[in-house]
């Protein structure tokens, strides 16, 4: 009985495994930027957005071991400030683009570049109370032991994501001539 299930946990870790690398995969291969300006598109990167969280749901599952109760709070906590962290980058690239077009004349106009980084300043405030907000409620759920390994495992994945998005970016780009 318990080489049954030492082997079904082996068989899983190897599931998971799999199902990491072939999402990931299909992560880094959807085009991050796009057009004569390298402005973002929120369409592909919604696409992208699920599939990476698709895929940290079930590498932390498997981190912290989640029970179904445990899952089904964690995840809407981890949804919910995930749409709210996802809203207001999408406000940082819109007055990225801005500011970038602001900067195009001759005499760019420093009232408007002023409001502009103002509102990005703004927006860094806010992704602090939203990030704040988030893990109150994740250590309300989780136990302090766990709460650290879910904050390293963030750090973890994100560093992992960013690695591979950087590594599908330089695969894109052409030669120099």
């Amino acid at each position: 009985r318990e080489d049954q299930k030492e082997g079904d946990v082996m068989n899983m870790r190897r599931f998971a495994g799999i199902l990491s690398a072939l999402l990931l995969i299909g992560l880094v291969q959807v085009p991050l930027l796009l057009g004569d300006e390298g402005v973002t598109r929120e369409r592909d990167l919604t696409r992208i957005r699920k599939k990476v969280e698709a895929l940290r749901a079930w590498q932390l599952t498997e981190e912290l071991n989640l029970d179904e109760e445990t899952s089904s709070r964690l995840f809407p906590a981890m949804n919910e400030a995930d749409q709210e962290r996802w809203e207001i980058e999408a406000s940082n690239r819109k007055l990225m683009r801005e500011m970038s077009r602001s900067l195009q004349g001759p005499n760019p106009d420093s009232k408007r570049i002023n409001k502009i980084l103002n509102e990005l300043m703004e927006n860094r405030r806010e992704l602090a109370r939203v990030e704040e907000k988030h893990i109150e409620r994740v250590r309300e759920i989780l136990s302090p032991a766990d709460t650290a390994r879910y904050l390293l495992f963030q750090i973890k994945f994100q560093r992992e994501i960013k690695k591979k998005a950087a590594e599908a970016y330089r695969g894109r780009r052409l030669p120099d001539s």
